[in-house]
């Protein structure tokens, strides 16, 4: 499925528990209560929020919590958290996909610069983190601890 087959929207909270799975694809350690604190801690705001990705049947295929933060040199930033891109053949469409709706939601907030954590965690089944630092590169983003960093241009 191509990157423009996908629609990245806010999570409604009435979908916090459909979109843990999600996350735990990625994160196995996280508990549901956790995340169901995180989420809802990030929903309702202005500056900061969880997008998710869906197809046209609303299943999803991967999310990012993000927010608008002041930075020191670079004014403000969206900091990305919980980068995650599902794909049974391929994750490379959603990738694009959320990239894409990550700087969308950064010009939309007045940021100057997309910062993404990568996960600590390193998933057994397929090297998430290491397709996922492939990925950012291939975007745009450059590597800078502890994040990789893609600066907008306006």
């Amino acid at each position: 499925m191509t990157a423009d087959r996908f629609t990245a929207v806010p999570l409604d909270p009435r979908r916090i528990d459909q979109a843990y799975p999600v996350v735990q694809a990625v994160m196995p350690d996280i508990a549901a209560a956790e995340w169901r604190g995180y989420a809802a801690s990030l929903l309702g705001r202005d500056d900061r929020g969880i997008m998710v990705l869906q197809d046209p049947a609303g299943y999803l295929h991967g999310l990012f919590a993000y927010a608008a933060v002041p930075h020191l040199g670079r004014g403000r930033v969206l900091r990305i958290e919980c980068f995650v891109a599902l794909g049974l053949l391929d994750r490379d469409g959603p990738a694009a996909a959320l990239l894409r709706a990550a700087e969308d939601v950064a010009r939309r907030l007045g940021c100057r610069a997309v910062q993404t954590e990568t996960p600590e965690v390193e998933r057994a089944n397929g090297g998430y983190r290491d397709w996922l630092f492939a990925r950012l590169r291939r975007a745009g983003h450059l590597p800078g601890p502890p994040q990789y960093s893609k600066p907008l241009n306006a």
